[in-house]
């Protein structure tokens, strides 16, 4: 028997049309309903994973230079997924990043 080849994961890789605030918000905003239904720590745990995948997917959409940082740092905020960012004196940069 001939040998399989060897398997590639495919990496999602951002495009222009993905990387539109409006697209991630879409997006972001529709995973979760199918599980709406379902008890509170399975909601919260996809919560988790939904927020991690939409971080990474802006992390990645500015890296390739399809969104700028700032607007990624906003979206973050919008979405909860980053802490809104501290004023005057506590922004000294005790804590760690959360960055996209």
């Amino acid at each position: 028997m001939p040998q399989a080849p060897e398997s590639k994961p495919q990496l999602f890789d951002p495009d222009p049309a993905t990387c539109r605030p409006e697209t991630i918000r879409a997006a972001f905003q529709r995973q979760l309903e199918p599980y709406a239904d379902q008890g509170a720590a399975v909601v919260q745990r996809l919560k988790a994973v939904q927020a991690e995948m939409t971080l990474s997917s802006l992390r990645r959409c500015v890296r390739r230079g399809l969104m700028s940082e700032q607007e990624a740092l906003g979206l973050g905020r919008e979405l909860g997924l980053i802490a809104p960012a501290a004023t005057g004196a506590a922004q000294g940069g005790a804590g760690p990043s959360t960055r996209p």
